[in-house]
């Protein structure tokens, strides 16, 4: 499986996993670049993320929305970092009502890890 076939077989991967960017960002090498999707799918910080703002720890879900923001725009998945950013954004304004963005972040992070097996196998 070559680069153009996934944007075929997964017509909407590049939404959240803009594999083209993130090898650019690491000059091609296909193995480090799985070896930090991999990493990244057992990251723990969306859990932790959800867990304190479902007890209201703000401070909590704006270093692990940083966090995750940082992380996804290094790997390239940009539907992660658009919610994580916007989650940042809005508790710096003081904006607390956030579940539900956490709440597309944890969608978005599901459907992102499940791009992340399917072009694993193609991709070694």
């Amino acid at each position: 499986m070559n680069i153009a076939d996934l944007h075929y077989e997964h017509p909407d991967i590049k939404g959240y996993l803009d594999v083209q960017d993130g090898l650019a960002r690491l000059a091609g090498n296909k193995k480090i670049y799985i070896r930090l999707l991999e990493s990244f799918a057992g990251d723990t910080h969306y859990p932790q993320l959800l867990q304190h703002a479902r007890m209201g720890d703000y401070d909590a879900v704006a270093k692990a929305a940083h966090m995750i923001k940082g992380v996804a725009a290094n790997l390239s998945l940009p539907m992660i970092f658009q919610l994580a950013a916007i989650i940042d954004a809005r508790l710096k304004t003081g904006d607390n009502d956030i579940l539900a963005d956490v709440e597309a972040l944890g969608e978005a992070t599901q459907k992102t890890l499940e791009h992340i097996e399917s072009i694993k196998e193609g991709f070694l």
